[in-house]
């Protein structure tokens, strides 16, 4: 019929002599031994995480307590659980070197109510230092609970939910009875009058700290992850935030500005494509005009304060990889995002510039809520851009199909890859990446580009190449089926097989739409096998140095092969004879020391495909 609370635990050692550093810890679990287990138990030591140093003195192990200002209810008919963990420190073993003889519980208890329990909870913050609770001081952030017994003779716990907050720091409070006040409140306290009874009596606490709270989203009510907002007055603070801001214990009076900027997205063309280019290019042409404000403000991607194919040239540019960001030329200042006041009405909607891309306080002495920006992505048009950086929603019937079939040679080591396309009815823009093989390929260019596509070099290197095509009329195209769009040349950089071509969107995703902007797929198909070329030989080094001409070859079956260097005039200057086997062959030919610097070909009489190679002979 009693509640215990528990204030302290005593540790008796056996005076086992200490050859090494020990440890202990005391962990409770309050009516369930699972809690050892699943972590919920509570260490009573401060340190028990790491354990504490057994006292020792002459290397015996002597008496120790712990925790003794606890206060640990055991409510009746409860079972309080206790382990002690002890473990030697060198060892890093759970075997110790002492044993416990004595291990004491030191406490109160009450008779047990009745009533029922009650609870009561304090809520405070503070910028720093402690708060003192119940006759004891709290420095760090946390729910503290102390168990009580109230004039019923039930348990009283009395909760303490402490928030220390730095950024308090700077801000106007008012202190009564050790609590401090950062917002205006109307406390209710209880004093003793002359007559010796309890005068009930309000405090009014007046605090001005002004504060200016937000948020920043698309026109789609979409959250803008990762926004830059910058006040600037009295003071200049500057935070990264996902969604909303708060600016908070601003100084009265003060004359602030807030802007917001973003120029980190990771995928920089999330939300600008091709469709977005064709509905530029309609609104230019008078065809559909923008009517929205907002559109237009993102469509002036170089904030030059007007919609021009200026803008369609940048915007391309950001697509194929080939800038990262927008630039306002007048200022130089790098953007990805506009944003707006979401308060600021349109004179003109067909005209929003100049637009108000602040808000200003001036003499600032109350809070401020709601304070909305809205986020563009220029070049977004059509407002598709999306913080997961989902694919639109292709049709699933009848992808674009591009494709090849062939690898011609040009003239060396360079070819030329022709690439055709399918399903090509009624397009108004597509745009995709392709990848090749960089190891074995080098790009060189462009041949043969019927519908002048827009093509992006800079990730040459890593072995990707971006393409974008709209109609410059802004008008759809249809093409037969298997027509030749472009060729892409490379030089050849080994004998191994390259792979096939791919596509996908690595740099400039993959998307096409149709003259009712309906979305396609695009898709890569690679019909040949490169495997199954023709015969393939190079000669290196090139020039051929210390007179030795270095040649080779990848033959598909075991032949002979004659070789005859002759000079620009097509006379016959030396002549040899080689065996090659089926596969990788490497030999050196001819003696060149003889013959003077210049200019020769060699000629491969047997293999299949190119058998001409000019040489320099050094």
């Amino acid at each position: 019929g009693y509640n215990a609370y528990v204030n302290g635990f005593g540790i008796t050692g056996n005076n086992t002599s200490l050859s090494t550093a020990n440890y202990y810890a005391i962990a409770i679990a309050n009516g369930d031994t699972a809690m050892f287990t699943n972590g919920t138990c509570t260490f009573l030591n401060p340190a028990g995480i790491t354990g504490n140093n057994l006292a020792a003195v002459s290397s015996d192990l002597l008496n120790d307590s712990i925790a003794a200002a606890q206060n640990i209810m055991v409510a009746n008919g409860a079972t309080l659980y206790v382990r002690v963990y002890m473990w030697r420190k060198n060892a890093a073993a759970s075997s110790s070197q002492f044993t416990i003889s004595d291990f004491t519980v030191s406490g109160t208890t009450s008779k047990a109510s009745s009533a029922p329990p009650t609870t009561s909870t304090t809520n405070a913050t503070i910028p720093a230092g402690s708060y003192t609770f119940n006759g004891s001081a709290y420095s760090n952030t946390g729910t503290y609970t102390v168990h009580l017994t109230n004039a019923a003779g039930a348990d009283s716990a009395a909760v303490l939910k402490l928030t220390i907050n730095s950024g308090l720091s700077n801000c106007i409070f008012v202190s009564y009875n050790n609590i401090s006040y950062f917002n205006s409140a109307i406390i209710r306290d209880t004093v003793r009058n002359s007559k010796g009874a309890d005068s009930i009596y309000n405090v009014i606490v007046i605090v001005i700290n002004p504060t200016v709270v937000g948020n920043i989203i698309t026109p789609k009510l979409i959250p803008v992850p990762n926004a830059v907002v910058t006040l600037r007055g009295n003071s200049s603070i500057t935070n990264t935030v996902n969604g909303n801001y708060n600016f908070s214990c601003l100084t009265p009076g003060s004359n602030d500005t807030i802007k917001v900027a973003k120029n980190n997205d990771v995928t920089k063309a999330n939300g600008v494509t091709a469709l977005d280019i064709a509905l530029l290019q309609s609104h230019i042409l008078g065809k559909t005009l923008f009517t929205n404000p907002y559109k237009i403000i993102a469509a002036d991607v170089n904030g030059d304060k007007k919609v021009t194919t200026l803008d369609i040239v940048y915007m391309k540019r950001l697509i194929l990889g080939i800038d990262t960001t927008f630039t306002i030329n007048a200022t130089g200042e790098k953007r990805l995002w506009a944003f707006v006041d979401s308060s600021y009405t349109f004179s003109d909607q067909a005209n929003p510039f100049p637009y108000k891309d602040s808000i200003m306080y001036n003499g600032l002495n109350v809070g401020h809520n709601n304070q909305t920006f809205i986020g563009l992505k220029l070049g977004d048009v059509n407002w598709d851009w999306n913080p997961a950086v989902a694919k639109p929603a292709f049709s699933s019937a009848n992808p674009i199909e591009l494709s090849y079939d062939a690898i011609k040679t040009i003239k060396g080591n360079t070819i030329a890859i022709p690439i055709r396309i399918s399903n090509f009815k009624e397009i108004a823009g597509m745009q995709f990446t392709i990848n090749f093989d960089a190891e074995k390929l080098q790009w060189n260019g462009i041949n043969n580009n019927i519908l002048n596509i827009d093509l992006g070099t800079n990730h040459a290197s890593e072995g990707k190449l971006t393409f974008l095509w709209n109609d410059a009329n802004n008008n759809y195209k249809t093409l037969d089926d298997e027509s030749v769009i472009m060729e892409l040349v490379f030089d050849k950089t080994g004998l191994d097989n390259f792979t096939p071509l791919t596509l996908d969107g690595s740099i400039t995703t993959v998307e096409a739409f149709d003259k009712d902007y309906q979305f396609r797929n695009v898709v890569m198909n690679a019909k040949v096998n490169p495997s199954l070329l023709g015969e393939q030989w190079v000669v290196s080094p090139n020039p051929a140095t210390k007179g030795i001409i270095k040649v080779q070859m990848q033959t598909n079956e075991s032949k002979s092969i004659v070789f005859r260097l002759t000079d620009n005039t097509g006379r016959v200057v030396l002549e040899q004879k080689k065996a090659c086997i089926n596969g990788h062959n490497s030999f050196d030919l001819l003696e060149s020391k003889s013959l003077p610097a210049g200019v020769y070909y060699l000629h491969a009489e047997g293999i299949e495909g190119n058998y001409v190679k000019s040489i320099i002979i050094q």
